[in-house]
C-alpha cells in the first residue's frame, strides 16, 4: 500500500489488477526487486514470485527445506519484506484479510514426507497414487484440523479469510488437485505422481514454528493410529448442497476464532506436541484476543493488526 490514505482514511493498494497481471508486477517490479535481492542476500531462496489476485497482493514462494528451517525463513523474510517496503515509502501487511470483498493472505504450506532419500508419498499402483503412509498422516491431519485451526489460523480475522470459494480450505475435506480442498494432493507434472500436499488452512497471524509443529504431530498421530482417508472430494465442496456434503461426510470447519478454541483444549494430540503448560497459556491468549476483538468491523480489525503482521 502505499502510505498516504485516501479521503476517507482507507488504505490505497499499489494496483488494482487481476491476478498474474503483468501491469501489477510493472508496478511494483523495484520494489518487488529489492525484495528478492534482499531475501537472496540473505540466504533466503525465493523460488517463484507472482502477482495475486487481491489488491495490491503479491506472493513469493520459498524452496523447501526441513521444517525448523522453513520456519526460520518465514520470520526473517517477513522482516526483511517489511523493511525494503518502507525504503521505497510503501505499507506492507500480511493481515490474513483486510478488505471484504478481495481474496485473503494465507500461507499455504505445501510439504512432503522423506525418509532415507525417498518421497514417501507416491505409490502409482495404490487407489489413489498415495502410499499407506501418506494416507495416514494426511488423515491425521484432516481429522484434527478443526482443533488445529486455533494454531494456524489464530487470530479473529483469519476466519475472513477460510471462506468457501476462496481457495483457504473452508472445509475438512481432501482432494487430489483441488484447490478448494483444505489438503490437496499435488501431481508432478512430468509423470503424474502424487509428490507432495499443500495444507491450506494457515495464515500469516500464525507462529510457524508452532503451526509446522501441530501439523506434524497430528500427522504422526495418524501414522501411529493407523487412520483411513475418506474419499477424496474431486468438486468445490462449497458448490455442493447441505444433504450432499452430509453423504460424503464433508464437514464445515470452525467458522470463528472460539470455535476452533473450543476444539484445541480437549485435543491430547496437540496438547502434548505443545506440552501442557504453553497449550494451557496459548488458549488463554486465544481466548482473551478473542474477548478483545468482539465486535470490530473489518475495518476495525485491520486497523488494529496492520502492523501487527
Amino acid at each position: 500500500f502505499h502510505q498516504e490514505r485516501d479521503a476517507d482514511g482507507e488504505l490505497v493498494p499499489v494496483d488494482r489488477c487481476l491476478y498474474g497481471a503483468s501491469l501489477a508486477a510493472q508496478k511494483s517490479q523495484s520494489v518487488i526487486i529489492d525484495m528478492l535481492d534482499a531475501l537472496w542476500a540473505e540466504g533466503l531462496p525465493a523460488a517463484q514470485y507472482n502477482p495475486e489476485t487481491g489488491p495490491g497482493q503479491h506472493e513469493i514462494s520459498f524452496d523447501h527445506d526441513d521444517p525448523i528451517t522453513a520456519a526460520d525463513r518465514i520470520v526473517k523474510a517477513r522482516e526483511s519484506i517489511h523493511a525494503t517496503a518502507l525504503k521505497h515509502e510503501l505499507i506492507v501487511s500480511f493481515v490474513p484479510m483486510l478488505y471484504a470483498e478481495a481474496t485473503g493472505n494465507g500461507m499455504h504450506t505445501h510439504f512432503s514426507l522423506w525418509s532415507d532419500g525417498k518421497n514417501l508419498l507416491p505409490d502409482p499402483d495404490s487407489r489413489w497414487g498415495i502410499s499407506d503412509t501418506a494416507e495416514h498422516f494426511t488423515a491425521g491431519v484432516l481429522e484434527h484440523l478443526p482443533a488445529l485451526m486455533a494454531v494456524t489460523t489464530p487470530n479473529v480475522n483469519s476466519f475472513h479469510r477460510t471462506q468457501p470459494h476462496e481457495w483457504s480450505g473452508a472445509y475438512q475435506a481432501w482432494g487430489v488437485e483441488n484447490k478448494e480442498a483444505a489438503l490437496r494432493m499435488i501431481r508432478n507434472t512430468h509423470d503424474g505422481q502424487i509428490t507432495h500436499i499443500e495444507f491450506k488452512t494457515v495464515d500469516c497471524a500464525a507462529n510457524p514454528y508452532l503451526a509446522f509443529g501441530g501439523l506434524l504431530a497430528t500427522g504422526m498421530d495418524g501414522i501411529e493410529r493407523q487412520l483411513s482417508l475418506p474419499d477424496p472430494v474431486e468438486v468445490d465442496p462449497g458448490n455442493l448442497t447441505d444433504a450432499e456434503r452430509a453423504e460424503q461426510g464433508i464437514r464445515r470447519l470452525p467458522t470463528s476464532l472460539d470455535a476452533a478454541i473450543e476444539r484445541f483444549k480437549p485435543d491430547t494430540t496437540l496438547k502434548q506436541a505443545m506440552g501442557p503448560e504453553l497449550a494451557e497459556v496459548y488458549a488463554a491468549i486465544r481466548e482473551a484476543e478473542f474477548t478483545i476483538m468482539q465486535g470490530m468491523s473489518l475495518a476495525e480489525e485491520a486497523k488494529q493488526l496492520l502492523e501487527r503482521f
